[in-house]
């Protein structure tokens, strides 16, 4: 995926395949092909978190709409993006599982399930690039038989998708905005080694092997859930901005990366679905007594366990107590710290000032460290 104005996400991923590749260029051995493996497991917990975000954004929706018959056109909109990302990720799941097939030569109902380390024939060029239609690169094709899992039916499906997310806005600046926020998943010609321009899916397919593939589709599936997330979350400022009342928000703890090498920080954003960037909340790490939160009480004292400490460290990551989060600006919460590996469950409370007093909304998120591959 080429464009401007990557975020941070999106460059990461990105640097690391440019760099993998220059590697395999220089054809070094099967090793390189195992942080394929690393990288790829990276994707699919971003791609989780992105599903579980959004997934509180239709919750958030669907309550809207029972609120609001004018809030129920952005979530009839929200649904309809919902049904494009559903489908496109759906496809490349079928893509990656038929390429898996055919090139390790294991049945079907295998290959739907079976995972990339698994897979023998992780340096195999030649299969992945033939079923993408790819044999010839200054002609690609869709073989006969395997139309649906070229690589020209990919693009055109990526181009169908992000031009229908983006016709769900009206207003020609907000599509202007969105469009250069999803920029990400633009599909143009690549510029080759002899200078010349190669269709988008050589560009990014031609004979790479099978581990270096379903990396690549593994990324253009978080792109799409990118996507998703960048619109919906538009699409429910639309609606706050008409009026709409959300008396029964939560809280979000939002990890660009649910799973990070040790040594490497983990990072997250904490905040309310409905927040306001012109006031800070306050937020809290550690364990809640739900009871207490269930019953209204907004002394925070009384709702987190154990005692106050001033640090995660301090607070062994909010299982020995809690703490207040200080770095809290434009509405948000931003958590940045390390541990050892392993998963990490943590959580807390978002505290916010309202007309009718203050509120307390909770949350609750993990995250994992694992080996760096050697």
């Amino acid at each position: 995926m080429a464009g401007a104005k990557l975020p941070p996400r999106q460059k990461m991923i990105g640097l690391m395949y440019l760099v993998l590749l220059a590697l395999l260029a220089m054809n070094v051995s099967k090793s390189i092909l195992d942080s394929f493996l690393v990288i790829n497991s990276g994707i699919e917990s971003t791609k989780t978190t992105f599903a579980e975000k959004n997934a509180f954004y239709y919750e958030a929706f669907d309550r809207a709409a029972q609120e609001s018959p004018a809030a129920k056109a952005f979530a009839d909109k929200a649904y309809k993006v919902k049904k494009m990302a559903d489908d496109l990720d759906s496809h490349i799941k079928k893509l990656k599982s038929k390429i898996i097939e055919l090139t390790d030569g294991i049945p079907a109902e295998v290959a739907d399930t079976i995972q990339i380390k698994n897979v023998n024939a992780k340096d195999n060029y030649d299969q992945p690039t033939h079923v993408m239609g790819l044999g010839d690169p200054a002609k690609p094709v869709k073989v006969p038989g395997l139309e649906d899992f070229s690589g020209i039916t990919l693009r055109e499906k990526i181009n169908a998708y992000e031009k229908g997310i983006l016709d769900v806005f009206e207003d020609k600046a907000i599509k202007e905005d969105m469009a250069s926020k999803v920029s990400y998943l633009a599909t143009p010609e690549i510029v080759n080694s002899d200078g010349g321009k190669d269709p988008w899916e050589v560009g990014v397919f031609y004979h790479i092997p099978l581990a270096a593939t379903i990396t690549m589709l593994s990324k253009i599936q978080a792109d799409v859930r990118t996507a998703e997330a960048e619109v919906i979350a538009k699409l429910y400022e639309n609606i706050d901005a008409g009026g709409v009342s959300f008396n029964k928000v939560d809280g979000f703890a939002y990890a660009k990366k649910a799973y990070v090498m040790d040594g490497d920080s983990f990072q997250a954003q904490i905040f309310t679905a409905a927040y306001d960037d012109r006031v800070d909340p306050e937020i809290y790490i550690g364990k809640i007594d739900s009871a207490a939160w269930k019953k209204g009480e907004t002394d925070v004292s009384k709702i987190m366990i154990g005692q106050k400490g001033d640090s995660w460290a301090a607070t062994a990551g909010g299982t020995q107590g809690w703490y207040q989060l200080t770095d809290v600006r434009g509405g948000k919460g931003y958590l940045k710290i390390k541990e050892g590996m392993g998963v990490h469950d943590w959580g807390g409370v978002i505290k916010v000032k309202t007309k009718k007093g203050p509120k307390i909304f909770p949350f609750q998120n993990s995250f994992e460290v694992g080996k760096p591959s050697t």
